[in-house]
């Protein structure tokens, strides 16, 4: 628990496999999820939520339903792959457009 957290706290981002429900993964998003709504947006830590949609095994409620974090549906590892780097592509442009609006576009 308290290595995992002090990960947690160092991450830059978050992104975790969430098909199958998992109390400890589902705590660890909730504490990010809950640091992130108190936190400067210099200090948001996004969160990618990866999940392989089934016939009987639907996406959380929780995780669907909340504005807090992405979530991303994928078949075989190619997909996800493709999730993730789509994923750290945003992050990224989401940085640049907020140093930029600090620093202006000379400083960059």
């Amino acid at each position: 628990h308290d290595r995992d957290i002090v990960w947690l706290g160092e991450s830059d981002v978050v992104v975790a496999e969430v098909t199958r429900a998992s109390l400890g993964v589902g705590y660890e998003i909730g504490r990010v999820v809950e640091r992130n709504i108190s936190a400067p947006i210099r200090k948001v830590k996004p969160i990618l939520c990866l999940y392989r949609p089934s016939v009987d095994k639907r996406l959380s409620a929780m995780i669907a339903g909340s504005s807090h974090l992405s979530h991303f549906g994928y078949k075989d590892l190619e997909q996800a792959k493709i999730g993730i780097d789509g994923f750290f592509d945003s992050v990224e442009k989401e940085w640049f457009f907020y140093l930029r609006g600090l620093y202006g576009t000379d400083n960059l």
